[in-house]
């Protein structure tokens, strides 16, 4: 970082703990009122204001409603007024920088990419690489990013097609040993993992990002609802029932007083969240904070999703899904999920 930036910033980023306040609820992953924010920063990670660039630091907005705290994983840039990023709001802003959400601007999220690549460390924030390749170059390649969805849990942003990068907001959610345990048992029903950042606070790991491939010939779900959906629903149970069983295998089962067995699931599992390629269906949007569940849950939810497109009149495509679950699961789903999980 510059000098006059290390001068600066204990004063901005007070003022930025304050315009948090405001900025917070605004986001969908947090939505709720905020009485006071403490900001800390764990790294910083780029520094190219010298050349008319961001800066950028990865900080933790401990945000405090009442008795109760929520930490929020928080990137941050910042730029020189003179070179704003188009229609991004800053979060604040003085006479000399403007602060904002870091997963808006190409440069920063490139270079993450990038640090994941090389195996760096910034202060307190680890880049861990899972494969390598490539990923150094990023920056050099000029990879436009998008933002494609936040959650309640990540925000992710596709670089150049190619990378998917979901940055932790709530950073209680163990996304990353759901994805890890499926990448171990070599799942094909997942993007491929290619690294992380973490870091640790108080004393405990936090994972600040998720770096996968971006499935770029991939088509959502939603787009094959219909008579598209039905050819392909049967594929879709068998991929949900081979997600199901490997994280059985992994996490392990435990028995209601019912005697049903619940488990790790996928947790937020409907059309938007599955993604069909010319070879496979993949799963994504794994909801990490969701406790130990029936699986039936996660066929309910998926199959629900189906009903609401109100293309699926004749049910060809839920009994396909069904079908195909059982195929692997050893049992067909539609008595459970019609016992109740409406």
């Amino acid at each position: 970082m510059t000098a006059a930036l290390d001068d600066r910033l204990g004063a901005l980023l007070g003022e930025t703990e304050l315009a948090l306040r405001t900025w917070l609820p605004e986001q969908p992953w947090a939505g709720h009122r905020v009485d006071r924010v403490r900001l800390r920063v764990l790294g910083r990670f780029s520094d190219q204001l010298a050349w008319g660039g961001p800066a950028g630091l990865f900080a933790v907005a401990e945000a405090r409603t009442g008795a109760d705290v929520v930490r929020y994983g928080l990137p941050l840039g910042l730029r020189a007024p003179r070179t704003p990023l188009p229609g991004v709001v800053p979060i604040t802003g003085t006479g000399e920088l403007a602060v904002y959400d870091a997963a808006a601007d190409d440069l920063l999220t490139a270079e993450l990419t990038a640090l994941i690549g090389t195996g760096a460390v910034r202060d307190r924030v680890r880049f861990v690489p899972r494969q390598r390749a490539g990923l150094a170059l990023v920056p050099r390649r000029g990879l436009t990013g998008r933002v494609t969805g936040s959650g309640r849990s990540a925000t992710s942003v596709v670089l150049g097609e190619r990378y998917l990068l979901k940055l932790s907001r709530r950073l209680v959610h163990p996304d990353l040993e759901l994805h890890r345990a499926l990448d171990a048992a070599g799942s094909r029903h997942i993007a491929p993992l290619l690294g992380s950042i973490e870091a640790d606070l108080d004393g405990a790991p936090v994972v600040l990002a998720v770096l996968q491939s971006s499935a770029t010939d991939a088509v959502d779900g939603h787009r094959l609802a219909g008579p598209a959906l039905a050819a392909e629903a049967g594929a879709l149970g068998r991929a949900v029932a081979s997600v199901h069983r490997a994280l059985a295998d992994r996490f392990g089962t435990a028995p209601l007083p019912s005697g049903e067995l619940v488990q790790r699931i996928h947790g937020n599992l409907h059309l938007g969240t599955v993604r069909r390629t010319p070879t496979r269906w993949l799963l994504v949007g794994f909801d990490g904070e969701a406790p130990r569940q029936p699986p039936r849950r996660d066929v309910a939810t998926l199959l629900r999703s189906i009903d609401h497109t109100g293309l699926d009149a004749d049910g060809a495509a839920r009994d396909a899904f069904c079908s195909g679950y059982a195929e692997i699961a050893g049992a067909d789903p539609r008595a459970e999920v019609r016992g109740g999980l409406r």
